[in-house]
């Protein structure tokens, strides 16, 4: 009852003409007079994304469906002296991915990197403004996060609508309207619409857009079009959902090669939804309603191709062209491009390297630091460099209080929480930074073991030697020779705990050593046993 009814507002517009054929103004004009379609303000989440970052991108020849946007964390000055860092939807990071999946997705960080430092903040709210959105305010050049949503005002269900029609209409931007002619009853035209038409981008950013945003319903966020939609397949179809904060706004603005319908539902008063994938629903009744009822506003059925546009194999790490190196390990992806804007560089994103993980990160390994420290695989050298990024991350958390920190999963965030998905692959960007002091590295100390069912945890103390590269885990079964455990190597910088899987008919004895940067190997750690009456065997190695 606090809430009130949920509300929806709706527009439909024919894309070649602006002519406005059909809007939904409310759920009952006795409970509210408002009309949710041309009067009310709302923000408009993700559905900006298209208009604000990616369409200027595409036309600027900044990017292509296929270019790839390192989702990585984004450090924005807030005002003071700290930073405000921009999260996914999911809370996660991916990593290296197209600007296709980055929207099919919906993800916000590659929408803000594109927002304020490929397309500008300026040129992008003038490129919006171009296409009909009239709420701009001069608070908004000023928000970083603009493009996901974050507006002063908001926007109409028309005024985005009718934005998004622009696009269905291969570029040209026509104001939309109810009312062509006023005459007279004597048959004298007292006003006529005069036809003003804009052509705000070209045919082929358009058709790149519209391709696009055919896969956010194909394998994005607005899945639920190709069941709830009967005419899904027969008539094509592209469109962008967007939420806004604590889900209360939800929209979906979709469009075939003839008309364009935006969707909104959320309640007055502005609280939570309950369904936010209730505007595909109510876009698929109203569409499916209008090609039954009105068929003549559907004389299209796909999407035409331009002649400015191909189909390129790329490099999916890269964007490029691609290399031996990406053949051979299936690195290669195929997608549409405007033909003036085919990538001629051959991609130089993989490299076979002999690496170390230091603190997270990944550094060029000594030639004579040991084999079983390092990781020798095939690395993504990533679009642009990290270390001072994730540098000045980790000097944030540490100078923010646990409770001020931003959260993840109910927790104050840790630096792991901003590492990408493949982050295991990134390429080293300098040489391990630690040298050999000459001198035999001291062993860890204070072992302590947490004995279970299925497993032993072994804790330690690091060695205080500061050319340590990780530590060797040895353990003895029933008193025998001591081996290398097959258990991971723990490497400086990780959390200096092992887990043994075991097995429980065997009684186990652990030590632990310390190995730097050039080999040297410390003395045995103590030993920690499973049974405490067991004579401990001898520091005798297989």
């Amino acid at each position: 009852e606090e809430k009130g009814i949920e509300q929806v507002g709706a527009m439909i517009i024919e894309n070649h003409t602006g002519r406005i054929l059909g809007m939904i103004e409310g759920r009952d004009y006795y409970i509210e007079q408002l009309n949710h379609a041309t009067q009310m303000k709302r923000q408009p989440g993700s559905t900006m994304k298209p208009l604000a970052a990616f369409l200027p991108a595409l036309e600027n020849g900044d990017i292509q469906p296929a270019s790839v946007i390192d989702d990585i964390p984004i450090l924005l000055k807030d005002g003071g002296q700290s930073f405000h860092i921009p999260n996914n939807w999911n809370m996660r990071f991916h990593g290296i991915i197209s600007a296709r999946t980055a929207l099919n997705k919906s993800y916000n960080v590659p929408a803000v990197k594109l927002f304020n430092d490929v397309v500008g903040i300026d040129h992008a709210w003038e490129f919006v403004k171009r296409l009909g959105i009239t709420t701009i305010t001069e608070q908004d050049y000023h928000a970083r996060t603009g493009v996901i949503g974050g507006l002063k005002d908001g926007t109409t269900v028309e005024e985005l609508t009718n934005a998004f029609a622009a696009i269905g209409n291969k570029g040209n931007f026509i104001d939309a309207y109810l009312i062509s002619r006023i005459e007279d009853p004597n048959g004298n035209i007292i006003y006529e619409r005069k036809d003003e038409v804009d052509q705000v981008f070209s045919e082929e950013t358009a058709f790149l857009m519209t391709d696009m945003l055919k896969t956010v319903i194909t394998s994005g966020t607005a899945t639920q079009i190709m069941s709830s939609f009967k005419n899904y397949g027969e008539i094509e179809v592209a469109g962008k959902t967007g939420t806004t904060q604590f889900d209360r706004d939800s929209w979906f603005v979709g469009y075939t090669p003839d008309i364009t319908v935006g969707v909104w539902v959320g309640y007055d008063m502005p609280s939570t939804l309950i369904h936010t994938v209730r505007p595909q629903y109510i876009w698929s009744m109203i569409v499916d309603s209008a090609v039954e009822l009105r068929p003549d506003w559907f004389q299209n059925t796909a999407f035409e191709v331009p002649e400015g546009v191909k189909q390129e194999q790329v490099s999916s790490t890269s964007g490029k062209l691609p290399s031996p190196l990406t053949v051979e390990h299936k690195k290669v992806i195929t997608d549409w491009f405007n033909k003036k804007y085919i990538p001629v560089e051959e991609d130089d994103s993989l490299v076979e390297e002999r690496a170390i993980r230091y603190n997270g990160m990944h550094y060029i390994a000594h030639p004579q630091t040991p084999d079983d420290m390092v990781i020798e695989k095939l690395f993504v050298k990533r679009p642009e460099p990290v270390k001072e990024l994730y540098e000045q991350l980790e000097q944030f958390l540490d100078d923010v209080s646990p409770e001020n920190r931003p959260r993840v999963n109910n927790r104050p965030a840790t630096l792991n929480d901003y590492y990408p998905l493949d982050w295991d692959n990134t390429a080293p960007e300098e040489m391990d930074p630690r040298e050999d002091d000459g001198k035999v590295p001291a062993p860890p100390t204070n072992l302590t073991l947490e004995q279970g069912d299925s497993q032993n945890k072994i804790t330690f103390e690091p060695s205080p030697s500061e050319d340590v590269v990780g530590y060797r885990f040895y353990r003895s079964l029933n008193g025998g020779p001591y081996r290398t455990s097959a258990s991971p190597n723990v490497l400086t910088g990780d959390t200096p705990v092992i887990t043994d899987y075991i097995n429980a008919r065997y009684d186990y004895a652990y030590y632990i050593t310390a190995v730097d940067v050039v080999g040297n190997e410390s003395e045995p750690s103590q030993v920690v046993t499973t049974n405490a009456e067991e004579t401990r065997p001898p520091f005798v190695r297989d």
